[in-house]
């Protein structure tokens, strides 16, 4: 499925494949589709989960770049307030993947490419080099812990007062809003802890989003949701 999207993409666009690709996760859709998307974020990374023999993940293993035959490429992951919920486990694997993936030496790896653009733009604004290194690699965001949705319902449905209203009115302060309540990172030694700049440093680095539909019991345009996500 993600060579499919990949090569459609690049027909798209003169050829190229994306470097960084953006997964909304959802909790109700985990659950539908089992997976797939995580796997198509593990696979974007040229990794795969080292399972136990009870079918728990043990491990990540690092697929070699000689059997990927594409570049590496980045992942930025945005979850909902109940995948957040529902599956640490599973986030918590995704960030070890990414650490994993941002320290292998090699030519085209994204994630080691960006993590390494993202440190010296942390360091520049006053980041220790420990906590740039730890930054730079950290891809899993949600909202802060006890926290639930984007914030951009209300504030769309609040355009008739966007002239006065400082958050929650225009383009640029709908995505301040987003990214404000978004912009909590997951994985280790972070937890939830937010920092200014680290949430927009990967948005500006992203090429395409991908969010999963696995019924047809709910339009995209059903209900508030997949703009909050998807859209901001």
């Amino acid at each position: 499925a993600m060579d499919a999207w990949i090569a459609e993409h690049a027909r798209g666009h003169a050829g190229k494949p994306p470097e960084k690709i953006a997964f909304t996760l959802w909790a109700g859709e985990a659950s539908r589709h089992q997976g797939v998307m995580e796997s198509q974020a593990f696979y974007a990374m040229g990794v795969k989960p080292r399972w136990d023999e009870a079918g728990r993940i043990a491990g990540i293993e690092v697929l070699p770049a000689s059997t990927l035959r594409r570049p590496r490429m980045d992942v930025l992951i945005s979850v909902t307030g109940s995948y957040r919920d529902q599956f640490p486990n599973v986030m918590r694997w995704l960030d070890e993947a990414v650490q994993q993936v941002a320290a292998l030496c090699e030519p085209g790896n994204a994630v080691a490419q960006h993590s390494e653009a993202l440190a010296r733009k942390l360091r520049a604004e006053g980041a220790t080099p420990a906590e740039a290194a730890r930054w730079s690699t950290a891809r899993v965001f949600s909202n802060e812990q006890g926290s639930y949705g984007a914030g951009l319902e209300e504030a769309a449905l609040a355009s008739d007062v966007w002239t006065s209203q400082r958050r929650g009115g225009g383009d640029a302060q709908m995505a301040q809003l987003y990214m404000d309540r978004m912009g909590h990172a997951y994985g280790k030694g972070l937890d939830g802890a937010s920092r200014a700049g680290a949430y927009a440093g990967n948005l500006a680095q992203v090429d395409a989003a991908l969010m999963a539909r696995t019924s047809n019991l709910y339009g995209v345009l059903t209900n508030d949701d997949p703009f909050q996500y998807l859209g901001g």
